[in-house]
């Protein structure tokens, strides 16, 4: 059981535990990981905060998934047809996969998400849907978008991180926003909602119905609430939790437990976030308006320094 995660620039940076790495999955076990802070939410149509994209894609699969290349690969969708105009695109869906309540998953499923969720309640796709104009559904497992003018942004953001797809029976006619199951969430992914107790864990269950057959390998998947910084470095180090992401200890603790053996520190795999730091100058203001000073102020700053001091060398600094 490979455990990892993940840093893009400036310091995203993840620990786990590193003794198993070249071992082959093993079917069975509890990962025990920790997040702060506590989600608002568990599904990543209403919040893309990034506690709740931790946790949500565990229980909901996006259209895609995508390699270290970002090219999409199959997730609920096998194909993607895209009209040579960039006005409609052909969706086909994958067969049998049901929702964790044993319903099937539909091509009405995701006509339902794309146009009254995430057009209208989702905090970055609603811009990227802004020319969506219809959802068609020929058939259980095919879904035609047509648009009113090209989105090619669309296609790099429909995975389970940024675009869950929720169950029409279950939120359709309903207030979305308020949901229950926004709580308790009914998905297609590999694990299921199990259990949640405010300010302690978020207990997730294997889902023995996943469509890829043989996963996940894990019965469950804990997410300990600890908000303190020293705390989670100290649980770490304890082994009493196996995974943090998102920098889950304060950048200053890295080096030391990096040294650990039982502990492998990852800054891979945040690429798709590609999380900046910076100034930003009120151009309002009568001497940062003439562009000679912004460069001034701008050449005055060592981003090395910075990457090193302020991030503990941790992020890189940024060329454009």
């Amino acid at each position: 059981m490979r455990r990892r995660s993940l840093l893009a620039a400036p310091a995203l940076v993840g620990l786990g535990a590193g003794r198993a790495l070249a071992q082959a999955p093993v079917r069975g076990g509890v990962l025990t990981s920790v997040i702060s802070p506590e989600p608002t939410v568990l599904t990543t149509a209403l919040s893309t905060a990034l506690a709740v994209t931790v946790v949500a894609p565990k229980m909901f699969d996006g259209l895609f998934v995508y390699d270290w290349d970002f090219r999409p690969q199959p997730g609920l969708a096998t194909s993607l047809e895209l009209a040579a105009d960039g006005l409609s695109a052909r969706i086909v869906l994958r067969n049998g996969v049901k929702w964790h309540d044993g319903k099937p998953f539909t091509s009405a499923d995701v006509a339902f998400t794309a146009t009254e969720v995430w057009r209208k309640l989702h905090p970055r796709l609603r811009g990227l849907l802004a020319n969506l104009e219809a959802a068609e559904t020929p058939d259980a497992t095919t879904v035609v978008l047509r648009f009113s003018k090209p989105s090619p942004a669309l296609w790099g953001n429909l995975m389970g991180y940024e675009a869950g797809v929720l169950p029409r029976h279950i939120y359709e006619g309903t207030d979305i926003a308020n949901n229950p199951a926004n709580l308790h969430p009914v998905g297609t992914g590999p694990f299921r909602f199990a259990e949640w107790s405010r300010g302690e864990f978020i207990a997730l269950e294997r889902n023995p119905d996943y469509w890829d057959a043989g996963r996940p390998h894990l019965d469950r998947v804990i997410f300990r609430v600890i908000p303190d910084g020293a705390a989670r470095s100290a649980a770490i180090e304890r082994g009493e939790v196996l995974l943090g992401t998102y920098n889950p200890v304060p950048l200053n603790d890295v080096a030391r437990l990096r040294t650990l053996p039982q502990l492998e520190v990852e800054t891979r795999g945040y690429e798709m976030a590609n999380d900046v730091g910076w100034i930003e100058l009120n151009l309002d203001n009568r001497y940062l308006s003439n562009v000679k000073v912004r460069q001034a102020v701008n050449m005055a700053f060592d981003r090395n320094f910075i990457a090193r001091n302020v991030w503990f060398g941790l992020a890189q600094p940024a060329v454009g």
